[in-house]
């Protein structure tokens, strides 16, 4: 059920986004043939409109929801991590903490990666 709704969510969104493109480029056109008029009414009460019923970017990407518009970092390293068995932790550290975790290891890795970590 909860998927079907989030699915819904999406298409809804998908829906309004493809009206606010084409509403764009019916502007564009518009201005290129002097249609001031039609190009005004555009501008000013259709985008706005469809850009209202546009949920803002952090509603998109909900804490626990199954669905989401893009793929993240974190969707790349779970599927990495289930298909190689390395930790999702491990993938997802920045080189500054891998280079932190490696330099301990030798004096003179310390010495060529002070700069680096600066």
């Amino acid at each position: 059920m909860r998927f079907l709704l989030e699915c819904a969510r999406l298409g809804r969104i998908k829906s309004v986004k493809q009206r606010l493109e084409d509403a764009k480029h019916r502007l564009e056109v518009a201005q290129r043939q002097g249609q001031y008029d039609k190009a005004s009414q555009l501008r000013f009460s259709t985008i706005p409109e469809l850009e209202k019923q546009l949920p803002a970017d952090n509603a998109l990407e909900e804490d626990g929801a199954m669905l989401h518009e893009r793929v993240t970092s974190d969707d790349i390293a779970r599927v990495v991590a289930k298909s190689t068995g390395i930790p999702v932790q491990n993938l997802l550290k920045g080189k500054k903490e891998k280079l932190i975790h490696v330099s301990g290891s030798c004096d003179s890795f310390d010495e060529a990666t002070r700069p680096i970590l600066r």
